[in-house]
């Protein structure tokens, strides 16, 4: 059974990782994408954001998604926990995508009940912990150096790829 992806990007600061994301999304197949919080995203119909910001965002994350941010479904939520309910009544499985977190998942052995919504945190700050306390489950990418992370559009690029060859398995 083909199960959806969903991303959803809570507190991403860089308009070049959300353009990254758009085109990582639009090459793995991913359904759609929420931009949550400070998120910068691209003009929408009715945009009510100042139009130096709707074209800055916009030019900025196009250098990067080449026209994905185009051809893949997104919404803009005021907050993560809006999202996450959002997804949540539609029946798709919450998934964090983060390290270091007791009980986490490896991503290369998860399987993924149903649609899939990722969520991928901030930067700098990760997910916060009452967000990942919301979501059904946590996964990561086991790290072998010694850094702890990842780039955010890398990593999510990575859980893409991943989650897109276990959503036809489960």
């Amino acid at each position: 059974m083909h199960k959806e992806i969903v991303i959803i990007l809570d507190d991403i600061r860089s308009c070049y990782n959300v353009g990254s994301i758009f085109r990582t999304a639009d090459a793995a197949g991913a359904h759609e994408i929420a931009l949550c919080g400070i998120t910068p995203y691209p003009r929408v119909p009715g945009d009510t954001r100042s139009e130096r910001v709707i074209e800055n965002n916009t030019k900025m994350i196009h250098k990067t998604a080449l026209d994905a941010e185009n051809s893949v479904k997104f919404q803009h939520f005021h907050t993560v926990l809006d999202a996450i309910k959002y997804y949540a009544d539609k029946k798709y499985q919450i998934v964090a995508l983060e390290n270091k977190v007791e009980g986490t998942a490896n991503i290369f052995t998860f399987k993924p009940e149903k649609n899939i919504a990722l969520v991928v945190g901030s930067e700098t700050e990760g997910i916060d912990p009452q967000v990942i306390n919301m979501c059904d489950a946590t996964i990561e990418i086991p790290m072998h150096g010694i850094k702890n992370s990842l780039n955010v559009s890398v990593a999510t690029g990575i859980a893409l790829y991943v989650l897109s060859q276990a959503k036809d398995l489960g």
